[in-house]
């Protein structure tokens, strides 16, 4: 059974049989739904513009070709509108196989006489319809076309990712298998492969080389049996891809090279290979040559004791020196109100220039003065003696200012001391009178 114009055109455009024959099937099944204006003679039409064979129909259907064809025989044009469609299929026809380069003239010539036999049938205003008809059918034909255009470019698009995927699976096995033959190989002639290892081994150039047997899977024992090796020289080569064979001289050991030299040498050597030993000819790995010209580092924390405060954050701290200074100019001032020195300022007797809480003496020996500096006292407190001056602004009453005492301490009042005299509470405070004396006194 030959096949047809319209089957033959959708299997050259990407279209199944299957999907031929339900586009037949749907527009049949239209076209006997109630109400569908469609008729036999209209489904003829049609048949022909698109060169649908009865067999077509007949497969698509289910029926006999034979009672296909019989319909197709009696379903002949006569209402107005069907003579419409079928000038519109035929001037459709005509206009597209005068634009088929492969039609003969004869096939061109039959498609314009039948449209214009199909269009005489019809008066003036029918034939204009008719026009318009075929029109509507050439834009239909060409969205279907280009809709039919893009499917066939997206099924060649994954038919070519499918090929392309098969091939790199394809490359992969065959690469495996030529992998697997080269690892049965057993041969130490230098040809092929083993010309291109021995070459990169003999150059030096041991990132060529690790590639080479890391991508043909060459094993420990045939790289050994290759260049005579070790199994310490094997080891250095695969521990250092990206390297150099041969150790530059600048990196034996007992060069004396500087910090510099030893850098620019340890950044030469491959990564993976900076702490070997056996990179240089002295057994020093490059990293152990620059840590030893490296201080090393103290930890300043080594001999704190575990949980020991280290201080921290103090919102009022800078209040508080403020307040100190403030006491301190204003002690300054009145000390030197009453012609005494400064008990902040530098001590020509020898005492400090420390402020509250400093202790010393003074070049008369004295070791007390209580708080405050006199002209022979110090800076110091609760050790008793006479005192010059006080800490801090006058207070109301008769005190001259603030002091600091010691508990058990015993303050003398003014007017006792300048009864008794400074020199006796000196002797008394320094313990320089004998007790039974002192009670003596007492009567």
């Amino acid at each position: 059974m030959a096949t047809s114009a319209a089957l033959n055109w959708a299997l050259n455009n990407g279209m199944t049989q299957a999907e031929y024959d339900k586009r037949i099937f749907d527009a049949v099944l239209a076209a006997q739904q109630p109400g569908s204006t469609t008729t036999n003679a209209m489904l003829r039409s049609e048949m022909d513009r698109l060169g649908i064979s009865t067999e077509d129909v007949a497969r698509a259907t289910g029926v006999t070709t034979q009672s296909v064809q019989d319909i197709y025989n009696t379903a002949l044009p006569k209402t107005n509108a069907e003579l419409i469609a079928d000038a519109a299929a035929d001037a459709e026809l005509a206009a597209r196989t005068a634009r088929d380069t492969t039609a003969s003239a004869a096939t061109i010539a039959a498609a314009r006489q039948a449209a214009t036999t199909s269009q005489g049938l019809l008066g003036a205003a029918d034939q204009t319809a008719a026009t318009a008809a075929a029109a509507t059918l050439a834009a239909q034909q060409k969205a279907a076309a280009d809709a039919q255009a893009v499917i066939n470019a997206r099924t060649a698009a994954d038919a070519k990712a499918a090929a392309d995927a098969k091939a790199i699976v394809d490359a992969r096995a065959a690469e495996t298998a030529r992998l697997a033959a080269l690892k049965k190989t057993t041969t130490t002639t230098p040809t092929g492969l083993n010309a291109q290892l021995e070459k990169a081994y003999k150059d030096g150039d041991i990132a060529l080389l690790n590639s080479l047997l890391a991508q043909n899977q060459v094993t420990s024992a045939q790289a050994k049996n290759m260049f005579n090796l070790t199994d310490a020289d094997l080891s250095w080569i695969q521990n250092n891809a990206g390297g150099k064979f041969y150790t530059p001289a600048t990196a034996a050991p007992g060069a004396n090279m500087g910090i510099g030299s030893s850098f620019a040498n340890f950044q030469s050597i491959p990564i993976g290979a900076q702490f070997n030993p056996a990179v240089t000819a002295g057994g020093a790995s490059p990293y152990s040559q620059i840590m030893g010209q490296m201080k090393p580092f103290t930890n300043p924390y080594q001999n704190f004791v575990a949980n020991t405060p280290m201080g921290g954050y103090d919102p009022r701290l800078y209040d508080r020196i403020e307040a100190a200074n403030l006491a301190k100019a204003q002690a300054d001032a009145e000390i030197a109100r009453l012609g005494g020195t400064p008990v902040y300022g530098s001590d020509a007797n020898g005492g400090d220039t420390a402020g509250i809480g400093s202790q010393g003496g003074d070049s008369a020996g004295n070791t007390g003065g209580g708080p405050g500096t006199g002209a022979d006292g110090d800076a110091a407190f609760a050790k008793g003696g006479m005192v010059r001056s006080l800490l801090g602004p006058d207070p109301q009453g008769p005190d001259d200012g603030m002091g600091y005492l010691d508990k058990g301490e015993y303050v003398i009042k003014k007017s006792a001391v300048n009864k008794y005299g400074k020199g006796l509470l000196d002797m008394i405070n320094e313990g320089k009178v004998p007790a039974k004396k002192m009670k003596s006194l007492l009567g």
